[in-house]
């Protein structure tokens, strides 16, 4: 009997990157499908790797990975540069702060969460089209909904919502930013 294994080809965001042996590489990628995974890239660190400069941290590509006991890198590339992000003090510092959140905070039961992606992709959005000035809200907005979508934060009015009108009643009201960062103080206590 023949051993077969799934190919994943989806958007990703890459979280984390660390070197193993002489010229691997593990990158922890949150995938649209299947949420936080960890894929080997074998000799990607080798000079002449066809993808070594696709892999960085914090970058958003596609990729294609074979899926099985151990997850295996084919193919990556970069889709979005993000220029808006890496050019802004602010945008960039929420936008790091927002990938480094997912990938401590979030425990490993609920890596495969499907509801991660699409908050990470529209607080990138927000990030991207936004003034810098409201990086600091973006990133608490995205912050909350990701532990709401977690269960670690019960409101209604995140629930129900869409990002755009949470993040409006965010920037617009002192009381809701200060209910919001008291949910986010609150749910990282209790974790």
């Amino acid at each position: 009997m023949e051993n077969t294994y799934a190919v994943l080809i989806t958007d990703a965001f890459i979280l984390h990157t660390r070197g193993i042996g002489e010229a691997d590489r593990i990158v922890t990628a949150l995938t649209r499908e299947n949420g936080v995974i960890d894929i080997f890239a074998r000799s990607i660190r080798n000079e002449r790797a066809k993808m070594r400069g696709t892999v960085k941290p914090y970058s958003r590509v596609s990729l294609s990975a074979v899926i099985g006991k151990r997850n295996i890198l084919k193919d990556i590339t970069t889709t979005d540069t993000l220029s808006a992000i890496w050019r802004e003090k602010e945008k960039y510092t929420a936008y790091v702060n927002l990938l480094q959140f997912v990938r401590t905070q979030v425990p490993a039961v609920s890596a495969k969460d499907k509801h991660l992606f699409p908050i990470i992709e529209n607080g990138t959005r927000y990030l991207q089209e936004s003034e810098a000035k409201k990086s600091p809200d973006i990133l608490l907005v995205a912050q909350v909904s990701l532990l709401s979508a977690l269960g670690y934060v019960h409101d209604k009015d995140i629930e129900h919502n869409t990002f755009e009108k949470i993040l409006h009643d965010t920037s617009i009201s002192t009381k809701r930013r200060k209910d919001l960062s008291q949910h986010l103080r609150h749910a990282l206590l209790h974790q």
